[in-house]
């Protein structure tokens, strides 16, 4: 799906352990979460736009998201992120 605001630049925001979720703002300050999954046995995140009270809303095509900044990958959720989402150009602070 095509948002139509065009490629996304996203900030790492907070990681949510208990629903699997890591967030990012764009430079418009709309929210975003990559959400962990389970695709017939293969782990996956989906990337949803968001509502302010940062639940998934839609989910957004990935060929949207220009970059977006390494999360601190400090925990396993994290790390799973970078090695799964190899489509994401992922950039340093």
């Amino acid at each position: 799906m095509n948002t139509g605001y065009g490629k996304l630049n996203l900030k790492y925001d907070q990681t949510d352990h208990d629903n699997r979720r890591i967030y990012y703002t764009s430079e418009k300050g709309s929210l975003y979460c990559f959400q962990f999954d389970t695709d017939m046995g293969e782990k996956v995140f989906l990337f949803f736009s968001c509502t302010e009270q940062g639940e998934p809303s839609y989910q957004v095509g990935k060929t949207n998201i220009e970059s977006a900044e390494y999360p601190p990958c400090n925990e396993k959720i994290q790390r799973e992120l970078v090695q799964f989402a190899g489509y994401v150009n992922w950039v340093t602070k």
